[in-house]
């Protein structure tokens, strides 16, 4: 085999090694704010999140604060998603206590607190996130 051909394989071997790298690292996680749901003095939130990735997720925390319709912080809470299954969508819910769904304003994603089983770091998971709502309740960074 020629010097060409050796570097022309060589080459293309790398780019689709880079190709591979990106396309995982650029992997989106769905997570939609589907509904909310008053139970006595309880909020019920639904949210719905997609692992697009081949590999489980087996911890997935977020850390979520809660606003009212005038921007005023009215909980906090540490919510854990995982498991996240490979390639499976699923739905998560969670009680927020002593709080009107009626009242509130946005939820704001705060941070990734733990995020074990992909290959990205907590971080990238954060930066990861795709948000949306159906809630009437914007859900933000």
């Amino acid at each position: 085999m020629t010097l060409f051909w050796k570097t022309t394989l060589a080459a293309m071997f790398f780019s689709l090694l880079g190709n591979f790298g990106n396309s995982q690292a650029d992997t989106k996680f769905p997570l939609e704010l589907n509904r909310l749901e008053q139970d006595g003095d309880v909020c019920r939130v639904y949210l719905l999140i997609k692992n697009s990735e081949v590999a489980t997720i087996e911890v997935f925390k977020l850390d979520l604060v809660f606003f009212d319709k005038e921007n005023i912080i009215q909980n906090r809470l540490y919510v854990e998603l995982g498991p996240l299954p490979g390639s499976k969508t699923g739905v998560r819910l969670f009680d927020i206590p002593e709080t009107q769904c009626q009242s509130m304003g946005s939820i704001l994603v705060n941070d990734v607190v733990e995020c074990e089983g992909t290959s990205a770091g907590r971080l990238h998971c954060l930066q990861r996130l795709e948000l949306s709502s159906r809630a009437g309740v914007a859900l933000k960074y």
